[in-house]
């Protein structure tokens, strides 16, 4: 077995990222294991009954094909599939697009709703929560947090540890009583108990935990599940360093500006349209006081293409969140922009007010990045919260972002790009180390989109099956890895376990 690993710079501090290649074991089924102290995952992966049973692993081909001559060199083909998964495809269990039998019942079983409910999701603690916070961190308690957790009585915050959060990272908070009531910390001890089986049943929110690495951007999905847990309706996904603004109220009161002031509609939203480029650069409509600015994620060939900046064709005066499945937040001061863009453009940078006056809905032709970094997921879309993990930080969040628009389509739920609710002081970062953890973005990121642009699956009639067969076509071009899709299969299992509802295709 030959490991391999990456050590990157990010924002959360230095993470391993490890690949693992073997050769597939020759048993049908191969137990997943597991140690607290130091992770491991396997290639292979044993699920309960007809749940996950994953046969042998594909290896992975040496090399893509190649494609495109030229005397500066050669650009990689991920168009077509030069590798095969050849583990379960679980949700896609027949041609009529179905969950296999063990998935259908409409709520968890005894045990698994009694895991649930007694060991994590602490639902009498909660009920007054519909609108929740997730971010993970590896730093003492910021102001990002205390904004959050001064929010309404309606939202609640979860924060996921890892392995170098202070351990005492709740009483160096030091949050008022009704402010602390309203945080839930996971905290390494906690997430470890949460990986634990429980009773007969191999519970899939178990599995799921298990197949998430420790310093990894990627355990905030734990947070996700667990808002969901909860019975969240709408997710604020933020970073620790994105502070929510605040506001003074028409009674005269300070308070902090709420994601989701109206949980029924947006108002004056601006309708979009760019011709027939891939991608969308909302920056420009949105008022960025840096010319020719462009997100992370946004394809390099396109910066400086005005046609990608789009124009407003129309204006709505009530957008219904009903029909939105994901807001993001510009961000003032220090947004979310590459290392490229930081190497060759000033900073600070906010948004002009009198120009992005008001959400931007992305047609649903084309696509734009967005982040985990100030983004409102809707109920809707829930689902589409997880983060990638086989892929650096810097990328995770922005593939993340476009596999979901490729689904939420289907749904015909919107992506609104929204002013500034948050200003950002960025925690230290090394650009070049940025540079480096974003190579996926800059050569692969406009065959994505082409990509998902015509990707389609008639067999899958749901989103589970839909969401399994795309990661899979996803992990056969080389934009994720093979752990991914288990992840991505673990997933919706635990989702269904908590009882979230997925939304039908349209």
């Amino acid at each position: 077995m030959l490991m391999v690993c990456l050590l990157l710079l990010s924002p959360f501090g230095l993470w391993q990222s490890c690949n693992i290649l073997q050769t597939p074991p020759t048993t049908a089924h191969h137990q997943t294991s597991q140690n607290n102290s130091n992770y491991q995952w396997s290639r292979n992966v044993s699920f309960h009954q007809d749940y996950l049973s994953v046969a042998s692993i594909s290896r992975a081909k040496t090399g893509i094909v190649k494609d495109g001559d030229s005397s500066t060199g050669k650009l990689a083909n991920y168009d077509e599939p030069f590798r095969t998964f050849l583990g379960k495809r679980v949700f896609l269990a027949a041609a009529s697009g179905d969950e296999p039998s063990s998935l259908r019942a409409s709520a968890p079983s005894k045990e698994t709703a009694a895991f649930s409910k007694n060991d994590w999701v602490q639902q009498s603690k909660h009920q007054s929560c519909f609108k929740w916070a997730v971010m993970t961190t590896i730093f003492a308690p910021t102001t990002a947090l205390q904004r959050a957790a001064a929010l309404s009585d309606d939202w609640c915050t979860v924060v996921v540890a890892d392995t170098k959060t202070p351990v005492d990272y709740m009483q160096q908070a030091q949050l008022t009583s009704n402010h602390s009531a309203k945080v839930v910390f996971l905290s390494v001890p906690e997430q470890e108990r949460m990986a634990q089986h429980h009773g007969s049943v191999a519970s899939r929110v178990a599995q799921f935990v298990q197949q998430i690495p420790w310093r990894h951007c990627a355990r905030k999905n734990i947070g996700y599940l667990y808002a969901i847990g909860q019975g969240a309706k709408f997710v604020f996904d933020f970073d620790d360093d994105n502070i929510l603004n605040l506001e003074t109220t028409k009674m005269g009161v300070t308070a902090v500006v709420s994601p989701v002031a109206n949980e029924t509609h947006l108002e004056d939203v601006r309708v979009a349209i760019v011709g027939e480029k891939l991608a969308l650069n909302p920056h420009p409509l949105m008022g960025a006081t840096l010319t020719d600015s462009w997100p992370r994620g946004f394809p390099l060939e396109y910066i400086q293409d005005v046609e990608s900046h789009g124009t407003v064709a129309v204006t709505e005066s009530m957008y219904p969140m009903s029909r939105i499945g994901v807001v993001q937040y510009c961000a003032d001061r220090n947004p979310d922009i590459d290392a490229i863009h930081r190497f060759t453009k000033p900073l600070p940078m906010d948004f002009d007010r009198s120009i992005g006056t008001s959400p931007l809905l992305i047609p649903r032709h084309t696509m734009a990045p967005y982040n985990a970094q100030a983004t409102v997921h809707t109920s809707q879309a829930l689902w589409a919260t997880l983060l990638p993990f086989t892929v650096p930080g810097r990328v995770s969040d922005i593939w993340r972002g476009y596999f979901a628009q490729a689904l939420l389509r289907d749904l015909d739920l919107a992506l609104v790009f929204a002013p500034p609710i948050v200003h950002q002081h960025r925690n230290v970062h090394s650009y070049l180390a940025d540079m480096k953890a974003e190579e996926d973005l800059y050569f692969k990121t406009r065959a994505l989109l082409n990509f998902l642009r015509n990707w389609k699956n008639e067999e899958a009639r749901k989103i589970p099956a839909r969401m399994e067969a795309l990661w899979i076509d996803l992990y056969e071009r080389g934009y994720i890895e093979e752990n991914d899709v288990y992840l991505a299969q673990l997933w919706l299992g635990a989702l269904v376990e908590v009882g979230y509802c997925f939304p039908g295709i349209q």
